[in-house]
């Protein structure tokens, strides 16, 4: 994937790693990346990352990549060596501010480790959509995927100020949403911390089957936690250790599940130890939200 650049790993949209189609990386950053600067603008002026050094930085990252791809640890050797100090957060910061200007992104694997390479070496140029279209093109792209969602879920999951996610939903147009499940099947889930799921939308109220547990997991609570779902609500969380040659996984239950649903859990621990090619072991337990 990466190796081919079938897809591109970026800071795009908000100051977070996203996965981008090509395509789609020159017009994002176009669109959203003067909002993760202005974020971030605090961070660089405490690890002192004016525009000056901010700019030599990128001239000497750009020299250094173009013969090929490097891990973080040379582009930091690369920045130390031409007088720019890669210590601590600089280095993050410096990288990011990279990526938001569209001058790197992620390059081939070596072995297990991310590289960087150019924008302009792994993305041909492609004409950059008006900030109008641009703004459609992300709502329409958001609504079809994560519908139904309001204004206030667009703005926090695209980066964008409420009255630009106002604007872009009014240039979307009507946008068929995916249907909502009948609920009638359990479906149990096993989702990693800081899944699309829940970082999708601001008002997270419908993903809770109490008022107890919501508040229990509110804000960064949800985002942060492996969480189970039953039938698209959270239902408790869980968590993996290795032992040899197979995986413990503990499920903690916040809600009762029926006889079918814990099934469901059972199948879908399997599944995940089929993904990691390992044996896994289920333990579950309940506590009451």
């Amino acid at each position: 994937m990466f190796d081919a650049g079938a897809l591109v790993r970026t800071h795009v949209l908000r100051p977070t790693w996203h996965l981008v189609a090509p395509a789609d990386l020159r017009w994002m950053q176009a669109l959203t990346a003067r909002r993760v600067h202005a974020l971030n603008a605090p961070y660089y002026k405490r690890h002192e990352l004016d525009q000056a050094t901010l700019s030599r930085s990128a001239a000497l990252i750009s020299r250094a990549l173009t013969p090929g791809h490097l891990t973080r640890a040379e582009l930091a050797a690369v920045l130390d060596a031409g007088g720019v100090s890669a210590d601590g957060q600089r280095l993050g910061l410096i990288m990011m501010w990279c990526e938001l200007e569209a001058i790197v992104c992620s390059g081939a694997m070596r072995g297990r480790q991310h590289t960087y390479a150019l924008v302009d070496e792994r993305i041909p140029a492609t004409d950059v959509l008006e900030p109008d279209e641009a703004l459609g093109e992300l709502a329409r792209r958001y609504l079809a995927s994560h519908g139904p969602a309001g204004v206030a879920d667009f703005a926090w999951w695209s980066g964008l100020t409420k009255t630009e996610a106002a604007r872009a939903i009014e240039a979307a147009g009507e946008i068929a949403a995916p249907p909502l499940s009948s609920g009638r099947t359990p479906a149990v889930h096993l989702l990693p911390n800081f899944d699309e799921y829940v970082v999708a939308y601001q008002d997270r109220s419908t993903l809770f089957a109490s008022a107890a547990l919501a508040d229990d997991l509110a804000g960064m609570g949800v985002l942060a936690s492996a969480v189970i779902l039953d039938r698209g609500r959270v239902a408790g969380g869980w968590k993996r250790t290795f032992e040899g040659g197979r995986v413990r996984l503990r499920a903690t239950l916040r809600t009762s599940l029926s006889q079918t649903a814990e099934r469901a859990l059972e199948a879908a621990a399997h599944r995940y130890g089929r993904f990691l090619g390992k044996p896994v072991a289920l333990e579950s337990g309940r506590i009451d939200a």
